[in-house]
Formats: C-alpha cells, structure tokens, sequence
C-alpha cells in the first residue's frame, strides 16, 4: 500500500516537471521570432534628387531635404509611399515596396514566433535593389 503511494506521488512528481518545463519552453519561444532576431531590420532609404532641396514626405509628415537618409519607421505588406516636393516642380512620388523576409517563414513552425515578428514590424523587409533613389524633378512651367 505505501508503494503505491510512492510510485502515485513519483507519477504526479514527473507530470509537474513536463508541465513547467513545457511552459518555460512556450514562453521562450514567445518572446522570440526569427525575423527579428536575424532578419533584415534595417529599414533605410536614400533619396537624392536634381535639383536639390527637394522636401521629402512621408505620411504627410516632413523627414528633411534631399540628399537624405529616411529611415522607415516600419515595413508593411503594403507598399511606403514618400513625396518630394519643390516649389516650382512636379510633385513627386516614390513607392517603395516591401516583401516578407525569407527567415520569417521559420514562424510557422511555431505560431508564436510570427506574433512576435508582427508586432515588432520585422516580419518584412524592402524589396532588394529599392534603398537608392535619383530622382530628376520636372518643373512645373512647360
């Protein structure tokens, strides 16, 4: 009769162990994502125009004149739109676009790791060869 006490307290012992050890695991894969932590995070463009000292919009918010470095504030599925505009020139607008960034696919295996990566803004990236911009302004008197 003590035996099988022992071996019933042993049993639930064990069980404990696997739920902790469960959770902590849960845990750290929660507060983790692979795009975050080794996906392409930084989010910066450079915008030259002719001429110069074009302003430099984005969400109808001014970021400097060119030449300028805008760092993007986060990347989404839908394309970042940014505006130069000179008095005396066209209005212009750049669309730069974005992509879910390769290592991000890792996240499926574990559902948490995408929640992180959403939340964060590291899940996509600026498409390649869309970081350099030379933009001829025309003017508005033709």
């Amino acid at each position: 009769m003590r035996f099988m006490k022992l071996q019933r307290l042993s049993v639930q012992f064990k069980l404990q162990h696997v739920f902790y050890l469960s959770v902590i695991l849960w845990i750290m894969m929660a507060i983790t994502g692979c795009a975050t932590l080794y996906g392409q995070n930084e989010h910066s463009i450079n915008i030259d125009s002719y001429p110069h000292a074009a302003d430099v919009y984005m969400n109808g918010v001014l970021y400097g004149r060119t030449p300028a470095t805008v760092v993007l504030p986060r990347v989404n599925y839908q394309p970042t739109t940014i505006i130069l505009k000179k008095y005396g020139y066209l209005s212009h607008t750049l669309q730069i676009p974005s992509k879910i960034q390769s290592v991000a696919y890792w996240d499926t295996l574990f559902p948490p790791f995408y929640l992180v990566d959403v939340g964060t803004g590291c899940l996509f990236k600026i498409k390649d060869g869309n970081t350099n911009f030379n933009i001829q302004l025309e003017s508005s008197s033709q």
